[in-house]
């Protein structure tokens, strides 16, 4: 499911969509603060889960898809899922690209 706020950012995409997921991290907020770790912005969570290859049921559902931050003198995005092997997702990652790169 992705925010109000990653709507506008990727553009016209649907509240939730299904996307190719295999077996990336999952993003979640550590329970301690951590300087090194910049604080995010969440464009999209995991409504459903997936457990395999010995993953726990039930961590998925609530974690991070898809995060952007400032880090240090540029910016990162990170995506858990893989809009590039779904079809018609592969301009999320153009847009991330080009926001990425910066003014």
């Amino acid at each position: 499911e992705f925010s109000p706020g990653a709507r506008d950012f990727f553009g016209s995409v649907e509240k939730e969509i299904e996307i190719y997921y295999a077996q990336g991290p999952l993003l979640a907020r550590p329970e301690w603060e951590d300087p090194q770790v910049p604080d995010y912005e969440s464009l999209a969570i995991y409504r459903t889960g997936i457990a395999k290859k010995g993953a726990p049921e039930g961590v998925m559902p609530g974690t991070s898809a898809i995060v952007r931050a400032p880090h240090e003198k540029g910016r990162v995005v990170c995506f858990s899922p893989h809009p590039e092997l779904t079809e018609s997702l592969g301009h999320l990652l153009v847009k991330a690209v080009i926001w990425a790169a910066g003014p």
